[in-house]
This record gives structure tokens, sequence and C-alpha cells, in this order.
């Protein structure tokens, strides 16, 4: 899930995976282009939360608009809208 959303800044994004792996969590804009990289790497089966801050791989916040979080987990995709306001 997401939250807030609609959010100008800070989203919470929590997750579930069913399994130890690797996982990749990105924010891409309405092309499918990727803003920012939140979380490469390891983790365990279970319960996560991490925040996206709404800024972009420079360090610049981002447009007001709706973006696309994308979770990867083992084989498993999974992608929720979110909506930036100013």
């Amino acid at each position: 899930s997401v939250y807030p959303n609609p959010a100008k800044e800070n989203i919470t994004i929590s997750y579930t995976t069913k399994q130890n792996g690797t996982v990749n969590i990105k924010v891409l804009d309405q092309l499918g282009q990727q803003v920012t990289e939140l979380y490469n790497g390891e983790q365990r089966e279970g319960k996560h939360a991490l925040t996206w801050n709404g800024k972009n791989s420079n360090g610049q916040q981002v447009p007001a608009g709706m973006y696309f979080i994308r979770i990867i987990s083992g084989n498993r995709a999974t992608t929720v809208k979110v909506i930036i306001s100013k």
C-alpha cells in the first residue's frame, strides 16, 4: 500500500515479501521512465516499509503529477499509482 495518496512528499510504501530474496523498488513517471530507485537488495520474508521523499535520483523535488511505484520481488511484480500534488 502507498499512503498518503495523493501526497506532497514523504510517501510511505508498505509491502510484504513472500520469501527471502532480491527486492527492487523504483519510481517511474507516466512514460515508464525511472525517476529514482528506492531500494535494490536482499530482504527477508515478511512485512517491510520505506519512505519516498518525492525527489528524483538527482535530489530534486518531482513536479506534481502521476507516478508509479514498481516493486519486484522474486518473480512477482506489483505497480501502484501515486499522485504528487503541490
